[in-house]
């Protein structure tokens, strides 16, 4: 919550891919069904659906039979994340 004399930039929708990301990531790799993101995050059903496919879209997140999950994708753009950290700490660090 910011202080009485800074400005608010929380947006609810960003808040919930991110709250829908962070619990999909703990589910990983068990599908989850819609119920169950609506349970863990709070969202309701309406918001949790929009949040999905919003992921989807952004490929992100993938739909199954049995529920959804993150995209492959977003374990790629994960993976450059941690290599480049890897590569920043031993260029200031070194082995």
């Amino acid at each position: 919550m910011p202080e009485a004399n800074e400005r608010d930039y929380t947006i609810d929708s960003q808040q919930n891919l991110m709250a829908v990301v962070e619990y999909l990531s703990r589910a990983w790799p068990i599908p989850q069904p819609v119920q169950a993101v609506v349970q863990e995050t709070g969202l309701s059903r309406d918001q949790a659906f929009r949040t999905l496919k919003n992921l989807s879209t952004g490929l992100w997140a993938d739909s199954t039979a049995d529920g959804w999950l993150l995209a492959p994708h977003l374990c790629q753009i994960s993976e450059r994340l941690r290599f480049q950290l890897h590569h920043l700490h031993h260029r200031y660090l070194g082995d």
